[in-house]
């Protein structure tokens, strides 16, 4: 096969500038806007920086409230149609739970109840060798965070959260 140099595929451009974080005026815009199940998101997102996977993925296994830390353990993404867990890019052994985010979790956890969730370790699809049987077994967490549904939340609610 000859590759023709205009046909090869790069690496997609780099955006220039910073990203700039959002003024208080439009989180608190965004998080009105968001139905009562998910509002919590922006709390955890604001308050512990989390990546979006990475929010969706936190379980009750992963808030320590008497130590005041989280510990982000995996994030939710998706392959294909279907939802699985991987470690998280960041794997950050501990942050710390600001009041402000420990006092809407439990709010939260209040009115939602974490919901036992399985869902298989990084791909979806049967394993092929023993490795993959042993590395993507299933795996259950109690979700902080989920859909209507009570299915793992993943970024095609993140836009259309809206609503009840």
């Amino acid at each position: 096969m000859i590759l023709i140099p205009e046909m090869t595929a790069r690496p997609p451009a780099a955006n220039p500038g910073r990203v700039e974080a959002w003024p208080p005026e439009r989180v608190l815009s965004v998080r009105t806007a968001l139905a009562e199940r998910y509002r919590v998101l922006v709390e955890i997102d604001e308050g512990l920086g989390l990546r979006q996977g990475e929010a969706f993925g936190l379980s009750t296994e992963d808030i320590d409230f008497a130590e005041e830390v989280v510990r982000v353990r995996r994030q939710v993404k998706m392959v294909r149609t279907s939802c699985a867990s991987r470690f998280s890019r960041g794997a950050r052994s501990g942050k710390c739970l600001p009041s402000s985010v420990a006092k809407s979790r439990r709010q939260h956890m209040e009115h939602f109840a974490p919901v036992p969730f399985t869902m298989p370790w990084d791909a979806p699809s049967p394993p092929q060798t023993l490795v993959e049987v042993k590395h993507r077994r299933l795996r259950t967490y109690n979700l902080l965070v989920t859909g209507r549904e009570r299915k793992a939340i993943n970024r095609n609610y993140s836009t259309p959260m809206s609503g009840s």
